[in-house]
């Protein structure tokens, strides 16, 4: 899923309905064009995301909420003491179910699933909920097994995560983020108490799409399953103060309020 479409989802997700024309507006500002918002808003209806209740005007559907609440409590993990349970997928397809096999795999990825074996995905985090929901959404329950349990015996190490999750890239992409937000974003921002409300949410939402990025490819695994070197939840949470900052700096009585809560709202 593009950063794009996720964030169109987080924002359907704060209020009840949007017109089409709000969001052509909203994303006019940060340079889209008309034909390319109405092609992600078709995307998003056509995969069940969003629906309109009425013409021109979208809300978010079961699905689109529920992959929105999993993707809110991804950050909260770095936080979070684990148990030393392993939440393992298995599935099996067959050659003609390839695009829901692709499907799944997309889906635990982003959740922050890594492949072990052949088929076989797993995860030092609950996501239970979140996969039999989707399983079930898109029928494929027959197709799918969920269990969890310690490992009795090779307990998987920080070097062995460097097999099973990209750790090394990820580090090169926080580093990456981190370099544009302190010497390109925050340059350009300040000062934020002379910011019109415009500006103050369109870099609300460019911080928050960022923050998207990263959380799509970072699967927040506990500190004792990463490298001593790891720094990528102290650079993740410094973006998120700062995107914090600028949601709370929009006046309370702007038009964009509505968008913004205290959440994870990219």
């Amino acid at each position: 899923m593009l950063s794009i479409e996720k964030q169109i989802l987080f924002l359907l997700s704060q209020t009840k309905e949007v017109t089409s024309q709000e969001f052509l507006q909203i994303y006019k500002m940060r340079g889209y064009s008309k034909q390319y918002i109405r092609n992600v808003l078709f995307t998003l209806k056509k995969n069940g995301l969003v629906y309109s209740p009425t013409r021109s005007i979208y809300s978010i559907t079961e699905e689109g909420s529920s992959l929105i609440q999993s993707i809110r409590q991804k950050p909260l993990l770095y936080d979070k003491e684990w148990d030393s349970n392993w939440h393992v997928v298995m599935f099996e397809f067959t050659s003609n179910e390839r695009k829901q096999r692709d499907q799944l795999r997309t889906y635990l990825l982003q959740l922050g699933f890594g492949l072990l074996y052949n088929s076989v995905y797993i995860s030092p985090w609950d996501h239970q909920k979140q996969v039999l929901e989707f399983i079930e959404l898109n029928k494929i329950t027959n197709k799918v097994t969920y269990f969890c349990g310690e490992i009795m015996s090779n307990p998987l190490t920080p070097l062995d995560t460097l097999n099973i999750w990209p750790i090394e890239h990820l580090m090169a992409e926080y580093e990456k983020y981190w370099d544009w937000f302190e010497n390109e974003f925050k340059a350009a921002i300040k000062p934020v108490n002379q910011k019109t409300e415009e500006e103050l949410f369109i870099n609300h939402l460019l911080l928050g799409e960022k923050l998207s990025e990263i959380m799509l490819i970072d699967p927040m695994l506990p500190k004792n399953l990463l490298p001593e070197t790891w720094n990528g939840h102290k650079i993740f949470h410094s973006i998120y103060e700062y995107f914090l900052l600028l949601g709370d700096a929009i006046p309370k009585n702007s038009k964009y309020i509505r968008f913004v809560n205290s959440n994870l709202d990219m």
